[in-house]
């Protein structure tokens, strides 16, 4: 019996956003993508993640039973895999959702945010995604389709985020005089 397909709406952290600008991915064969994507970085204890993790299960089961490959894609993928990545830990579990339309993005208050400086790697969200199964030659498992954003929190951006003022002092006007870049190899 096929599984019904629906749709959560699960709190968490983003991460690696292109929801403005679709990402271009280019496949083993040379075919290229345009996707809008992001990550999701969701705590273990975030309550919306039952029911996301047994609509998971449930598609994997639907397609291989009670033993599923090791090989097959989960969907949902531990914090403590990637240690090195801002975000991550052994307290979080995280998914990337795709889409090749422009998903909507908007605010608390349900109005659209159109500047990408506003939803960042770090703000906290709720994300709307569809769990699917795919299967593609040699790749198989489930997988996310982006529907929508809600922007619900600000919080420390992701990675680098450098502040001028700490790297530079402030210089005169710069004028480069007979050797600037004549002996140095520019």
């Amino acid at each position: 019996m096929a599984v019904e397909r629906k749709s959560f709406v699960v709190r968490g952290r983003l991460s690696f956003p292109a929801l403005f600008e679709p990402r271009i991915n280019t496949n083993e064969k040379g075919d290229v993508t345009k996707m809008y994507e992001a990550q999701l970085i969701i705590r273990k204890d975030e309550p919306s993640l039952v029911a996301l993790q047994a609509q998971c299960d449930a598609l994997l089961k639907d397609k291989h039973g009670a033993k599923v490959p090791p090989n097959v894609k989960r969907g949902l993928r531990d914090g403590s895999e990637k240690p090195n990545i801002a975000g991550m830990s052994d307290d979080v579990v995280f998914c990337t959702a795709k889409t090749k339309h422009k998903p909507p993005v908007v605010n608390r208050l349900k109005v659209g945010i159109t500047d990408p400086e506003e939803v960042y790697g770090g703000a906290w969200i709720k994300m709307s995604v569809t769990p699917y199964y795919f299967d593609a030659e040699m790749n198989k498992g489930v997988s996310f389709a982006l529907d929508a954003i809600q922007k619900i929190g600000d919080d420390e951006h992701f990675g680098n985020v450098a502040d001028p003022d700490q790297l530079f002092e402030e210089e005169e006007e710069f004028v480069p005089g007979p050797t600037a870049g004549a002996s140095s190899g520019w």
